[in-house]
């Protein structure tokens, strides 16, 4: 009231002199289309299309549609916020149901805490549980962490009875059940209105429909803003201190070089005469003859006395002056200088004339080139009929990083293309760089310190308005450092963008820079096609020992595309399959997270191949195996073989369009009329509900991991039967982590088994196949009360104790090929926002394929992945469902977000839960604790096909049973 109360009287002189100045700023007004086209049943770029219709957001036609979309929207968003105060309102109502009592109760038992009569009256333990539950129902748990995976929608009302059924313990009379039933039923009530009101006005503006728990958790953590400042001031002040002690003690990589009998002779300046710049050579010999300067393809240093220097291809244009590096520096080793000076010349300004590439040149690439060039244009012909209009074909140049921002070069284009251009036509123009505006008779030379110097005392002794040369008025030269023109002559003018881009990307590259963007690697990379790519990398190599720099992984470093990729036209087909696959998105009325929550069919938050491959195919986007992973190599950042939401955010969503529609209405739905809004109810409905079944494909990490099993490998049925698997009961651990420092009522502890079985036991191999948890802190080969399984691998062919050399040939391949290692991680749970310095992170290994399972989880106290080799899953058909779940412990009596410890089968296997709930994933536990193998193994470690229900070929996971005892 008081906020109404201060507007009113602030603008009480409205039409009495008074005026408003509205500022929208352009992410405001774009909210603004979507919202009220949402609520009028349009779609936003009709409403966008109005505002243009009448002159733009800015004019005095347009000012009173504005003012009314402004007053809408703030209405819209005060109503959400009103709904979002409801929901909160309720929360807090039932909340109160059960802390009203739970504070009864303390007040009741308050004289008996601590006195041994009072709780012999209610029974020792029973009192402290009581007492502990019901202080913890004043205990708000604080979790900033964001969730790791695209969470599910879930209606408010289902949170509320999830929070009913977890208290009811606390909820004592008839009164406290009809209390909280009345709550529940108006939120239900109020649920029912909002989809009724959505299916019949598709007035659902950003999701403007089912408050969503996370609204309420984010108005909840908003008004509980002061009460937590102070707190979370100390906090961050606390880890402020930490990371700078961090940082104090983070190595750096060291900038050095590679240490060798390096020369510092014959390194005098040789001086070369000015006029010199004034003539256009015929021939590259005579201007290094004439100047000293030589073609940087020529560029190379020694690596070996025995063997010349390997010099890679660089474009014509660019040369070394040999003040910086002497060509006939071959037979020594020499340090570099840094590539800091040079020279932007041209000799003869009326012979500049473009750059174009003949048709039977290596620069164009090969058939292999052609042909990726051309899968990228068509995949821009939305109508498949092998021609592209203006915009089409632009958006080609675009996906080039030619310079179509210029009116000249647009002119250019319209002038050519015409109304279009067929496909082969745009291959023609895009392969000899005719849009690439690069002129022929210019160079550009790395000159040292002193020539740099020298040159341009030069340029400033030259009277104003005179040449560089006398009798030559249309030399002219530039003297450029870090892309910038430092002084020029008379008649200078800079290079074209795309020209100058490819220079400046070439000289970073033999300064052995590795740091590059991705309009920066296509500029370097046109200019090094020429080269095989291992050729790139071994000349980056040789030419960085010779400098001062880190010696970084280059295969994590920006600059591995230039060096892994073969040419321009990979590049450009890569950005062409996201401009269709985001034309696709729109047609299926879909943004990028609809998308992601799509194609991600297991609800695991991230896309291997076969999920991409589904996701791709069911948008209608036509693409071969090995496209795809070439895309998907592209778009997996860390290259484990899986696409984060991040990654795939990054590649297909376009700045200043939605990320999500949620219910709302996609970018390429169009409505007008009723029936309009009937198809854009329906279609959002199909979207949240959208789930694409993967495509199987042969999975990266397969092709990566996989690589020393995919050989067949010979082994005998008889041989097969002989390996025993059997259940041991292991006796030694190593403790991980535990409890005692979090604060929980009950103490745990988490251990990994030492699987050491001695150099002599040569037949077996025990195995890892997850972590133990246990109450207290003693070392779980102690404790009488509880038994921890793992199981041994043994080759029964083989002599227990073998003498030196003897040991089994067939362990090794059956372990890899039966019981592989997963091939990564998914963190479940972890104690960050306890008050502990030694966090756990609860991890679950995810199988390679379908056929095998995880019988447990692992635990770390780091933030980093387990290495894969920390545990193995097994054949899915060896196993059954594990029916008993026992909770071990739980956090109660911490803060952060809640979590407990399970044993989840037979074996003693852990796993965490985030929540004091039973696990929602299903566990196993294998069929029988001793038994040889069979035939459907044998198949498997020869073949590496499973021969389970999901490998084909085997039988049933619930029928099957390994053999007891070889056979014959």
């Amino acid at each position: 009231f008081r906020d109404y109360a201060q507007g009113a009287f602030r603008m009480r002189g409205i039409g009495k002199g008074q005026t408003i100045e509205l500022l929208v700023i352009p992410e405001v007004l774009e909210l603004i289309h979507t919202h009220t086209a949402q609520g009028e049943g349009s779609a936003p770029q009709a409403h966008k299309a109005e505002y243009d219709r009448l002159g733009g957001a800015e004019s005095a036609q347009c000012l009173p549609r504005l003012l009314r979309d402004v007053s809408g929207w703030l209405v819209v968003n005060s109503m959400r916020s009103e709904k979002v105060q409801f929901n909160l309102l309720c929360e807090q109502t039932v909340c109160n149901v059960w802390r009203k009592n739970a504070f009864h109760s303390l007040v009741d038992k308050r004289a008996a805490i601590g006195t041994e009569e009072k709780a012999g009256q209610y029974g020792s333990t029973a009192l402290t549980d009581e007492i502990a539950g019901c202080m913890d129902l004043f205990r708000e748990r604080i979790d900033f962490e964001v969730e790791n995976t695209v969470p599910t929608p879930k209606a408010f009302s289902e949170k509320v009875q999830e929070m009913v059924m977890e208290h009811q313990r606390f909820l004592s009379s008839p009164d406290d059940h009809a209390t909280t039933e009345q709550v529940i039923r108006n939120i239900s009530d109020a649920e029912a209105v909002t989809q009724h009101s959505k299916a019949t006005a598709a007035n659902d503006a950003a999701g403007d429909g089912v408050v969503s728990p996370s609204d309420v958790a984010r108005e909840r953590a908003f008004n509980g803003e002061q009460v937590q400042e102070q707190e979370q001031e100390q906090e961050q002040e606390q880890e402020q201190e930490q990371e700078k002690e961090e940082e104090v003690m983070e190595e750096e990589i060291p900038a050095e070089y590679v240490k060798k009998k390096y020369s510092r002779d014959d390194e005098a300046p040789v001086p070369w005469p000015v006029a010199a710049l004034g003539r256009l050579p015929d021939k590259p010999q005579e201007i290094q003859d004439a100047l000293g300067f030589y073609s940087m393809s020529k560029f190379a240093i020694l690596m070996k006395l025995t063997a010349s220097p390997k010099p890679i291809d660089f474009p014509a244009d660019l040369l070394m002056s040999q003040n910086h590096y002497k060509a006939k520096w071959y037979k020594t080793h020499r340090r570099l200088k840094n590539v800091i000076m040079s020279l932007d010349w041209t000799p003869d300004l009326e012979a500049l004339a473009p750059f174009l590439v003949e048709g039977n040149s290596k620069v164009g690439g090969g058939a292999s080139s052609q042909q990726h060039l051309a899968h990228a244009l068509q995949l821009l012909d939305a109508g498949g009929a092998g021609f592209l209009d203006v915009s089409q074909f632009v958006e080609a140049l675009r996906a080039c990083d030619a310079d179509t921002e210029s009116p000249e070069m647009l002119d250019y284009i319209e002038q050519c293309v015409g109304q279009g251009i067929s496909l082969e036509q745009a291959q023609q123009w895009i392969s000899t760089w005719n849009f690439l505006g690069i002129q022929k008779n210019r160079f550009r030379i790395v000159l040292s310190l002193v020539e740099a110097e020298n040159l341009r005392g030069v340029l400033h002794r030259i009277p104003e308005g005179q040449p560089l040369v006398a009798d030559k008025p249309f030399a002219a030269v530039g003297l450029c450092a870090n892309n910038e023109v430092l002084d020029a002559s008379r008649g200078y003018s800079p290079m074209s963008v795309v020209h100058r881009e490819m220079t400046e990307q070439c000289l970073r590259f033999i300064d052995s820079e590795v740091e590059y963007s991705e309009t920066e690697s296509l500029a370097l990379l046109r200019a090094l096609q020429l080269n095989p790519t291992t050729e790139r990398l071994r000349w980056f190599n040789e030419i960085r020992e010779c400098r001062r720099r880190k010696q970084t992984d280059l295969a994590t470093s920006p600059l591995n595309l230039v060096l892994t990729t073969p040419d321009e036209y990979h590049v450009m087909e890569y950005r062409t399959t996201k401009i269709k696959v985001r034309d696709l998105l729109a047609r299926k009325g879909m943004y990028v997270m609809d998308a992601f929550r799509a194609f991600d069919s297991d609800r695991m938050g991230t896309l291997n191949c076969s999920k991409l491959y589904g996701g791709l195919d069911w948008l209608g986007l036509d693409i071969t195996p090995d496209q795809l992973y070439s895309l998907f190599k592209r778009i997996d950042s860390n290259h484990d073989g899986y696409i984060s939401l991040e990654d795939f955010k990054n590649a297909f969503h376009q700045e200043g369009e939605m990320l999500e529609g949620g219910d709302a209405a996609g970018p390429g739905l169009a409505s007008d009329g009723s029936s309009g809004r009937d198809s854009m109810s329906l279609k959002r409905v199909s979207i949240r509900n959208v789930l694409v079944p993967p495509k199987p494909i042969k999975e990266l990490h397969d092709m990566v991991l996989g690589a020393k099993v995919e050989q067949r490998i010979n082994i005998s049925l008889k041989a097969i039967k002989g390996i025993k698997v059997k259940a041991q009961q292991h006796a030694s651990f190593h403790q991980v982590w535990d409890s005692r420092t979090i604060g929980s009522r009950l103490q745990v502890s988490i251990w990994e088994p030492t699987l050491t079985l001695g150099v002599l036991k040569r037949n077996r191999d025990r195995i890892c196949l997850g972590h133990y948890a246990v109450l207290g802190l003693k070392d779980p080969s102690k404790n009488k009360k509880t038994t921890h399984w793992t199981y041994e691998v043994t080759d029964t062919a083989v002599a227990r104790i073998g003498s030196a050399g003897v040991s089994s040939q067939h362990l090794e391949p059956v372990l890899d090929r039966l019981l592989p290692h997963p091939v990564r991680y998914r963190q479940v749970w972890n104690t960050i926002g306890k008050r502990t310095d030694t966090h756990l992170y609860a991890w679950q290994p995810i199988p390679p394929s379908p056929d095998y399972v995880a019988l447990g989880m692992i635990g770390t106290t780091e933030e980093d992945a387990p290495p894969i080799h920390a545990v193995r899953c097994v054949p899915l058909r060896w196993c059954k469902p594990a029916t008993n779940f026992t909770k071990l412990w739980d956090d109660a009596g911490t803060g952060g977000k809640k979590g407990s410890i399970w044993i989840v089968n037979s074996m003693g296997m852990m796993a965490v839960s985030r929540g004091h709930e039973p696990p929602t994933e299903t566990y196993y536990e294998l069929h029988s604790k001793r038994f040889f193998l069979g035939p459907e193994d044998l198949n498997q470690v020869v073949n590496g096909i499973s021969g389970g229900p999901m490998g084909g070929g085997g039988a049933a996971a619930e029928d099957y049973r390994p053999s007891e005892e070889p056979t014959a």
